[in-house]
């Protein structure tokens, strides 16, 4: 089972959807959270907590085992969130020129340089603790 997440702000899902469909950028899947306003183009996939855009082996694999395990091998993710002790982790973002979210990765502190070399090429790495990821989400779900 996939636990629900806070949705994103819409300048997050135009950022990712220009990398996904940008065939030089590293950025293959994508993952929207229920009550994010869906991406211009349509989901390979709509479960309770989201929408995922991939290619169509992912998306047999994800419809197969809607597990958060499977979310984040298709994600590129370095462990599922399900393993992580939220109350100390951080996030690292991968954001481009207009400082929108093109990739963003939760991880134990003794994880941070794993996860910004994962999210390597997909733009400027940015540090916070998951509380201010989340903050800044909801202030641009406000203004939007």
């Amino acid at each position: 089972m996939i636990d629900p997440t806070d949705p994103e702000p819409y300048c997050d899902v135009l950022a990712q959807t220009r990398a996904l469909l940008d065939r030089r950028h590293p950025k293959r899947t994508m993952w929207l959270a229920a009550g994010t306003r869906l991406s211009p183009i349509a989901p390979s996939l709509v479960l309770p907590a989201g929408c995922f855009y991939g290619n169509a082996s992912a998306t047999r694999r994800l419809a197969a085992d809607p597990s958060e395990e499977t979310l984040a091998a298709l994600l590129g993710y370095l462990e599922p969130k399900s393993s992580i002790l939220l109350a100390a982790a951080l996030v690292v973002q991968a954001r481009d020129r207009s400082d929108c979210v093109v990739g963003e990765m939760v991880c134990a502190p003794l994880r941070i340089l794993d996860a910004a070399r994962a999210l390597e090429g997909f733009g400027r790495i940015e540090l916070m603790s998951a509380e201010a990821a989340l903050a800044r989400r909801a202030a641009l779900l406000r203004r939007e």
